[in-house]
């Protein structure tokens, strides 16, 4: 069973159904620790030595167990760091608007509160990948590489037709409807493992598997703060496009794109329209700098650290100095 994810500006999230009553006894505490950047506590997990060290950045709606196939090959050689945006995973909510620059500042405050030292190689995914050009554009003195696995693009809605910017807008909003739903029920402790099973993946460890549940499951603000990454998109990608961000220098970069077409609209002959113009940006992203490359994993989803982890994990050993 393949995990339908979350990042809902790149793909519609399709939802299980189901009526289990199982009782919810069970307990993850975070497998990293918790770090206080100002009054609330964002969860690191690291592992390994050396330097650079590896931060991973998950997508939207997403955290940082789905890295789990990435994360403990890279570690035999470098430091490597996976965490949870406020609200996801085991970290603590923000009381700061879900727009990529503040979650950028809590990502660099986060590393300098745990000791974790630059220079960086950031490893971004969907959403994360426009973090991670939005964190090297802003602390570009930091960063020595870049990954991005099916970046979004701060122009991947306005640069659509108008036919398929209502589409995708459409999409989101059917979703919004269902990650309401889902966090009243986490909230009073009713929402099933039927219901979220086809959230998470079947390539992912046993262990990886039950804490993800755990998580969704559990806690109601991951899904509060899904619906408000969600909803602040446009504010956060217009937050980015200001910066103008079109060149990276002369840093080594691989963009990897799936390749199957990313359902972003309502109707397969629209998400079509929307995918391509979505691949014409991640070819432009890796144009962005002088030693950037631009690949295409065959054979895999939107999530192609789940599917082909390893070309993932040979595009870091790329980028490595």
């Amino acid at each position: 069973m393949k995990r339908c994810y979350l990042s809902i500006v790149l793909i519609l999230i399709l939802f299980a159904a189901g009526c289990s009553n199982a009782a919810q006894t069970d307990y993850f505490p975070p497998p990293g620790e918790l770090y206080d950047i100002g009054g609330y506590k964002l969860h690191l997990q690291c592992s390994g030595s050396g330097s650079p060290a590896v931060i991973m950045i998950a997508g939207s709606g997403d955290f940082s167990l789905t890295w789990a196939l990435v994360a403990p090959e890279i570690a035999r050689t470098q430091r490597v760091c996976t965490y949870d945006r406020a609200g996801l995973g085991w970290s603590e909510a923000s009381p700061y608007p879900r727009l990529a620059t503040t979650e950028v500042a809590e990502l660099h405050a986060l590393l300098q509160k745990a000791g974790i030292a630059p220079p960086y190689i950031l490893v971004g995914h969907s959403l994360g990948g426009v973090l991670a050009r939005l964190f090297t554009y802003t602390y570009s003195s930091e960063v020595i590489g870049l990954v991005l696995v099916d970046p979004g693009h701060e122009e991947q809605k306005t640069r659509q037709e108008i036919a398929v910017q209502q589409s995708m807008d459409a999409a989101v909003s059917s979703s919004l409807k269902r990650l309401s739903d889902f966090a009243t029920k986490a909230a009073s402790g009713s929402l099933t493992e039927a219901e979220i099973s086809a959230l998470i993946n079947s390539n992912l460890p046993v262990k990886e598997q039950a804490e993800y549940s755990f998580v969704l499951r559990n806690k109601s603000i991951f899904w509060e703060t899904v619906i408000s990454e969600t909803t602040s998109m446009d504010a956060s990608f217009a937050g980015v496009r200001d910066k103008q961000i079109t060149s990276l220098g002369n840093i080594p970069l691989v963009v990897i794109s799936s390749s199957a077409t990313l359902e972003l609209a309502t109707t397969p002959e629209l998400s079509v329209k929307a995918d391509k113009v979505m691949r014409e940006l991640q070819r432009e992203i890796a144009g962005q700098s002088s030693r950037g490359t631009h690949i295409t994993a065959e054979g895999t989803t939107h999530f192609i650290q789940l599917v082909k982890p390893q070309v993932v994990i040979d595009a870091i050993k790329q980028v490595l100095p």
